[in-house]
């Protein structure tokens, strides 16, 4: 469409049919739709990476070495038939099933404000308190993260396209997605703790404690796949 062409020497019809020309110039379809394609190719393979993590992680705790299933319920040890309807696990088995929540485990945020962002377990708690009666944990993660940098930008360019945003935040285990992945960030538990969420200058605290470890972390080049913003 010609920007310097009269607009009112044209009819009603020729007008519709340059600006659809426009839109189809702007709006590919084709492009749209490979984009959501790649988007669900990432989200399943995401999701198969986790499941072949819990596989890894759990196990089966109810097998031998030799193969063979002490079936506790029923007091009879089998090739791992069981009765039916017995499909639930001895009371007091749970304790033997690995724990995949625990400090420096990376996770991402499935719900609340930071929902999508990456963050690391700084302290987990698999039974609960009075406050909290379920299983939560304690994280720090990148609410905003570095942007990209070129050979070509100044020291004060690049140093501030470094800058990370963090937060700290408890959080349901149902609302986090464990990986397989940990990160060893020394975060000062004496600073990132529970009580900061008592006082507002604590939490001030605990963040900027978070974002000056990230950057530290982030300047050396090491774990470069944590400070990468997800694609969704």
């Amino acid at each position: 469409m010609n920007l310097n062409e009269d607009i009112s020497s044209l009819s009603t019809e020729e007008l519709r049919q340059r600006v659809d020309a426009a839109v189809a110039q702007i709006v590919n379809p084709a492009r749209v739709k490979e984009q959501l394609v790649e988007q669900l190719k990432t989200q399943i393979r995401d999701l198969e990476m986790f499941i072949n993590f819990i596989q890894d992680e759990v196990g089966s705790p109810l097998q031998t070495d030799s193969g063979h299933c002490e079936c506790k319920a029923s007091g009879k040890t089998g090739n791992g038939s069981t009765r039916p309807g017995s499909s639930k696990l001895p009371q007091g088995n749970n304790k033997e099933m690995g724990k995949f929540m625990k400090p420096g485990k990376v996770v991402l945020v499935l719900a609340g404000r930071y929902s999508g962002r990456k963050a690391v377990i700084v302290k987990n708690i698999d039974d609960g308190t009075s406050d909290r009666p379920y299983s939560h944990a304690l994280v720090a993660g990148i609410d905003r993260y570095p942007r990209k940098v070129t050979a070509a930008m100044g020291k004060k360019k690049i140093a501030k396209r470094s800058k990370i945003k963090s937060f700290v935040k408890v959080y349901n285990y149902n609302h986090l997605m464990p990986t397989r992945y940990s990160v060893d960030i020394p975060l000062d538990k004496t600073v990132v703790n529970k009580d900061v969420f008592r006082d507002p200058a604590l939490k001030r605290k605990a963040r900027r404690e978070a974002k000056v470890k990230f950057e530290e972390r982030y300047k050396t080049g090491k774990n470069k796949w944590f400070f990468q913003k997800l694609r969704f």
